[in-house]
């Protein structure tokens, strides 16, 4: 059963944050109208921005804490993930741009393996279809 504890936080977690996007998603749709192309960038948006927002007092870490990578996965844990590259290098060079670099770096990474793996399965697929 112990196994099963941080599966469950990662789920309720995850489904916090996913349930937090789709009501701005949906005040957006309502302010904006269906029709609007800027419902969903905004959106992304918003969510970065309260990353941001509560990366610095800490409560971030602790939902990461909490619930792992339902923390980490959304959009939200991607930009706390480069203030915390940001913070850590500033931290221990003193330099904004050694911050800069840090969290350019981390989604340069993120993304590379990202597309590799997108890449590998792509190829998978197209040889078991």
């Amino acid at each position: 059963m112990e196994v099963l504890k941080p599966v469950g936080r990662a789920f309720l977690t995850g489904g916090l944050l996913l349930l937090a996007a789709e009501a701005v998603r949906l005040i957006l749709l309502a302010a904006l109208g269906a029709e609007s192309p800027f419902v969903i960038p905004l959106t992304l948006m918003i969510m970065c921005l309260f990353a941001v927002a509560i990366f610095p007092s800490g409560i971030y870490n602790k939902w990461t804490d909490y619930g792992f990578i339902g923390a980490m996965l959304p959009i939200s844990g991607l930009t706390a993930g480069v203030a915390a590259a940001y913070c850590g290098a500033r931290q221990a060079t003193g330099s904004k741009a050694a911050g800069v670099k840090a969290g350019i770096m981390l989604v340069v990474r993120l993304s590379g393996s990202g597309l590799l793996v997108a890449f590998v399965v792509a190829l998978i697929v197209s040889f078991v279809l």
